[in-house]
């Protein structure tokens, strides 16, 4: 314990004499990029609760017109923007940018007193959903519709990235995988853990509360394509399952800033 004592308190006593020489290592950022319609993956369709609209690179509001989608369910066409077009001055769009970053959920949120808007992503490789935004408002305030978006990403011909909204119509249909519950699942928004039953997912939002909300920390996993001769990777990293994650909850900017996101 002395000898500890005497390390921390006076160093080692060492003197740095030389340095012989030192490796940089640099990586090339490829910052996520506006894209259109992304189809949804087959491993979704079959669940049946992906309500995908098909927007073009000319009118990037695929944020947008899904919200519009669970406020106000056309009861034809829920694939095609003209049916959403009429009705989008419903909302408070003003803090919106077309394509929308991820800038723009938190004050979206603010600015539309009867939405509680969450974004979860959907993960490729491991075929899981994962957390990405959680709202700022209890599922329990009453005056705001709860909302949730799905968040596709794909590569276009070009080699390019890009991310897509999608409204999710069901929950515990997108969440029902590697379960042995058969029945309806109960989803906490903030983590999205599975419960049975509602007094289970009662008990379980009560030590919930007491963390911070569980979101993706980027970059983890990496995504490869080859463009040419060249290999080149996207770093996106989703956590491991959203039942083991540890809790994370980055700064907007910081989010925006390793995400890069650009979705129409």
């Amino acid at each position: 314990d002395e000898m500890i004592a005497n390390f921390v308190s006076h160093g080692s006593g060492w003197v740095l004499s030389e340095i012989p020489g030192f490796t940089v290592s640099v990586g090339t950022y490829e910052p996520i990029t506006a894209g259109s319609f992304v189809e949804t993956p087959k491993w979704l369709q079959s669940k049946k609760c992906i309500i995908n609209i098909k927007c073009s690179d000319d009118e990037p509001k695929c944020f947008l017109y899904s919200i519009l989608a669970h406020l106000y369910r056309p009861k034809s066409n829920l694939n095609k923007p003209s049916s959403y077009r009429n009705i989008k001055h419903n909302l408070n769009t003003s803090s919106l940018t077309y394509p929308t970053k991820s800038d723009c959920w938190k004050k979206f949120e603010s600015d539309n007193s009867g939405i509680a808007l969450n974004i979860v992503y959907y993960c490729h490789e491991q075929h899981k959903i994962l957390p990405l935004y959680n709202s700022a408002y209890p599922l329990e305030d009453d005056k705001r519709e709860t909302i949730y978006l799905l968040l596709l990403y794909d590569i276009d011909s070009n080699g390019n990235s890009k991310f897509h909204y999608t409204l999710v119509t069901d929950m515990s249909r997108l969440l029902s995988y590697n379960s042995q519950h058969k029945e309806k699942h109960y989803i906490c928004n903030r983590c999205l853990h599975r419960c049975s039953k509602p007094f289970v997912l009662q008990r379980h939002k009560e030590l919930c509360k007491n963390n911070k909300a569980c979101r993706i920390s980027f970059p983890s996993f990496t995504v490869k394509r080859k463009k040419k001769t060249e290999e080149k990777a996207i770093r996106l990293d989703p956590e491991d399952d959203t039942n083991e994650q540890e809790d994370s909850e980055p700064d907007e900017n910081d989010l925006e800033t390793l995400l890069g996101l650009n979705a129409t």
